[in-house]
């Protein structure tokens, strides 16, 4: 039904109640860019899953749907330094406000939720707002971009006043599609070859930085963020990210409540407080904190890959599955430059097993050499790596690592 009204490839009608990137905390994915980065993500999975099954004509039927979208989806969307956005229909409606948001400061504060009324009306009209705002710090000058509904939480810091410079509201259509939402689909989904892939990553941890290590997305795409980020090398800044304790983030969450919410401010707006949207966000811990990720050319966990990529905020961490074939178990822990990790393997599987290590040689296993050690076979170094192909068993690596920052 979707292809049967979108033949240009852009799902652009028949979306439903089209919810969008639902709750989103600050710049929201817009709809066309978010809908048809999952009517691509739905055609390869159907494709990959025809493949398992042996439907080879249908594997391709599906598979070359989904090349024809990601190509459309290039072309209308992602520039040629990778930035997301540009095409997208909408007319620009900013209104200063510079004024009101002055008015609104408290003993050099601002404590206010972005809204129509507070900001002089709705300057447009059946659109998501965004309230833009520059702001000086002693020396230093930053833009903050809070979306309506979202809540300013701002003042000055070491003795240093904080001046408003300017501030708009309204719907800004040039901003449209470069958000942290846009880039999390794009290169989750697999919609991007290089070097557009790496010039979108890029930019995405950079709206990640500017925005202080917080989220601004919502249902579609906040685990996919923290997920594509990791995949890019990114890891550092995604433990940032939820080492942060304020509003919007996880942190902030887990301090308030016991549970993951709806929405990052679901305590103020009368929402569910224990809902699966955030909750999500263990598939990066159990992907890459633990580091256990299936095979899906093996399914079933007949292989499967054990590959931790340690941050400098945790250092230790314990995880186990109980997959069909058995336990498998990745535990692990880092102390200076010296990395251990144990590993069990169910019996009939195999497991490709990343060690963070300098070299090959300094990495050891139940204190033997790796040459020495059965049932392990070098494959190759990469990223910081030893990656070694390990059959049944339990296993102790030691190696010499790099110092994390």
């Amino acid at each position: 039904a979707i292809h049967a009204s979108n033949p240009d490839l852009r799902w652009r009608n028949n979306r439903g109640q089209d919810w969008g990137d639902w709750l989103s905390a600050g710049a929201e994915t817009p709809r066309e860019i978010g809908s048809t980065a999952f009517f691509a993500h739905s055609a390869d999975l159907l494709s990959r899953m025809a493949q398992a099954l042996g439907r080879t004509a249908e594997a391709a039927k599906y598979q070359a749907l989904f090349q024809g979208i990601r190509q459309g989806f290039v072309k209308d969307h992602v520039s040629a330094t990778g930035i997301i956005g540009g095409r997208v229909p909408g007319q620009t409606v900013m209104r200063d406000v510079t004024a009101n948001v002055r008015a609104l400061a408290s003993n050099g504060k601002w404590n206010f939720t972005v809204h129509n009324d507070v900001l002089g009306g709705d300057p447009a009209l059946n659109q998501i707002k965004n309230l833009h705002l520059v702001i000086r710090r002693g020396n230093t000058t930053e833009e903050q971009s809070i979306i309506e509904g979202g809540k300013v939480e701002v003042s000055g810091q070491n003795d240093q006043p904080l001046e408003i410079i300017s501030a708009a509201y309204g719907y800004d259509a040039t901003d449209l599609g470069d958000t942290q939402g846009s880039y999390a689909l794009a290169l989750r989904f697999g919609l991007l070859d290089e070097p557009l892939r790496s010039l979108a990553a890029k930019r995405l941890d950079e709206l990640v930085v500017r925005n202080k290590h917080h989220p601004t997305t919502g249902f579609w795409s906040s685990v996919e963020m923290l997920l594509a980020l990791a995949d890019a090398g990114y890891q550092a800044d995604v433990a940032k990210m939820m080492n942060q304790r304020d509003e919007p983030s996880w942190g902030y969450m887990a301090e308030c409540n016991t549970t993951f919410w709806e929405a990052f401010n679901a305590n103020t707006q009368n929402l569910s407080l224990n809902h699966w949207t955030h909750s999500a966000v263990s598939e990066w811990l159990w992907r890459n904190i633990a580091g256990l990720n299936p095979d899906e050319q093996h399914p079933g966990y007949q292989s499967f890959t054990i590959h931790p990529r340690p941050v400098r905020e945790v250092t230790w961490c314990q995880a186990s599955y109980d997959s069909i074939r058995g336990t498998i178990a990745s535990d692990w822990n880092s102390e200076g430059s010296k990395f251990t990790l144990k590993v069990a393997i169910p019996a009939n599987t195999t497991a490709t097993v990343y060690v963070p290590a300098k070299t090959v040689g300094s990495v050891t296993e139940n204190g033997q050499p790796l040459s020495q050690a059965e049932g392990i076979q070098f494959l190759r170094q990469e990223d910081g790596c030893v990656v070694l192909q390990v059959g049944s068993g339990q296993y102790q690596f030691v190696s010499e690592s790099r110092h994390l920052r």
